[in-house]
């Protein structure tokens, strides 16, 4: 009888390791299952870790072509605004010239006006010499000289309007 209670202890203590074991097996089951889990989401990080990676190297190279760009636009824009300047400086200058060149036509016109109404004073004066008939000698002498202020006058009026016409052409 003590033999059979020790094979009933005995098939007692094996049915409690047997199902010791099997809980054992299904916690380790249990475990290589959240292994399995665990690799495959340290997996799916990882490739997701590479394509940030690979990502980041990207928009490095993309900003650095931005940063390039940028440093090409600024350069583009001081020169433009140096040419900008220039144009400004060159305008300035013409409407400068323009305006003395004016003042000078205005000028001219003047003068050629001036030497037009002397031109005339001296016909008219040529013409009443005539008529009044100073004495012949006296007469020749006073038209020569105011024939010689008349072509004097002529000459600087031709001058005159030739400078105008020079101006013109200029401007």
């Amino acid at each position: 009888a003590a033999l059979e209670a020790k094979v009933a202890d005995a098939k007692q203590l094996n049915k409690m390791q047997l199902a010791e074991n099997q809980r054992m097996q299904a916690d380790k089951d249990g475990l290589h299952s959240e292994i399995v889990v665990l690799k495959e989401s340290v997996k799916d990080k990882s490739e997701k870790l590479a394509a940030l990676q690979a990502t980041h190297s990207e928009l490095q190279q993309t900003a650095a072509a931005t940063e390039a760009k940028n440093k090409q636009l600024l350069q583009d824009v001081a020169e433009l605004k140096s040419s900008i300047e220039k144009y400004e400086s060159e305008t300035t200058s013409l409407r400068s010239k323009c305006d003395t060149q004016s003042g000078v036509i205005d000028e001219l016109r003047v003068s050629q006006k001036d030497f037009q109404n002397e031109a005339e004073a001296l016909r008219e004066r040529i013409l009443v010499l005539e008529k009044v008939g100073v004495s012949a000698e006296g007469q020749a002498q006073e038209l020569a000289r105011v024939r010689d202020e008349c072509q004097q006058k002529s000459a600087a009026m031709q001058d005159s309007e030739r400078a105008l016409r020079q101006l013109r052409k200029d401007v």
